[in-house]
């Protein structure tokens, strides 16, 4: 019983561990969205979005991204800016997924854990 308890001790620890990032946007036009969210719930968890033609700039990153998320979130901006237009990476500790309409990335969306 007290092996049963450490383990899933263990594992809500470990899969608490886990960064989440989404980015996604929606239908943008060439100058920008028109509403914009960040919303950032503790350390790991971050979710941008994007919605329809506007004059705000969609951010690419939370307030603080690790080194590794931000580095992997350019990683696949490039990809996409080179027409690489769904794939999927993993960089370091972590994985990334994208998908997009386009090489401007102005409807897309790209998921990190």
């Amino acid at each position: 019983m007290k092996s049963i308890i450490l383990t899933v001790t263990f594992l809500g620890i470990y899969f608490h561990s886990f960064s989440y990032y989404k980015r996604e946007a929606i239908n943008g036009g060439p100058h920008g969205y028109y509403t914009t969210s960040v919303v950032k719930n503790g350390d790991n968890w971050t979710e941008i979005s994007c919605k329809d033609p506007g004059y705000s700039e969609c951010p690419m990153f939370p307030e603080d991204p690790s080194q590794d998320e931000g580095a992997l979130v350019n990683i696949i901006m490039s990809r996409i800016y080179e027409g690489q237009l769904t794939g999927r990476i993993s960089y370091r500790s972590l994985v990334g997924e994208w998908i997009a309409t386009d090489n401007t990335a102005r409807t897309s969306t790209i998921l990190i854990r």
